[in-house]
């Protein structure tokens, strides 16, 4: 395990207030000193964001468009473990939500919300649940987030 030691001044710089260990880990770190060459809100290097939904009486078939789930979203990759799927029907009637290259996907609810992966060329066309949201983003911030 790697340890920070960051000196109280450094602390009191951060607005939030938190003193908890895990936010001051050296990644953490590293990653806010990479987050401030960017002079822009957040918001403004997302260019569309959308939620999903479940389908009414959704019934997963065997196959057919991937549905990713909390479960699936993993950080940095998309896990196929305990995928579902849609019919074309159940698709079209969410349809807001499917997935296209390089969309950033998040999930924002449930035990482990926060986590986050860019869609790959096998996920394209896919579909996501209520406990996500998918944002296409300005490519130079994918750039920051791939090589990072």
């Amino acid at each position: 395990m790697q340890y920070s030691i960051v000196q109280f001044s450094e602390v009191l710089k951060h607005k939030d207030g938190r003193i908890d260990s895990e936010h001051y880990h050296p990644e953490h770190l590293e990653n806010f000193r990479r987050l401030k060459r960017f002079s822009k809100e957040l918001s403004s290097y997302i260019v569309h964001m959308s939620g999903g939904a479940t389908p009414l009486g959704a019934i997963y078939p065997e196959n057919g468009i991937f549905f990713l789930r909390v479960q699936n979203i993993m950080q940095n990759y998309i896990s196929e473990t305990n995928m579902a799927y849609l019919t074309d029907l159940q698709h079209k009637s969410i349809a807001r939500s499917t997935l296209k290259k390089d969309d950033v996907l998040l999930t924002i609810t449930g035990v482990s919300y926060g986590k986050s992966s860019v869609v790959t060329d096998k996920f394209i066309g896919a579909n996501i649940n209520q406990h996500s949201v998918k944002m296409t983003v300005k490519i130079l911030l994918l750039a920051f987030c791939q090589h990072s």
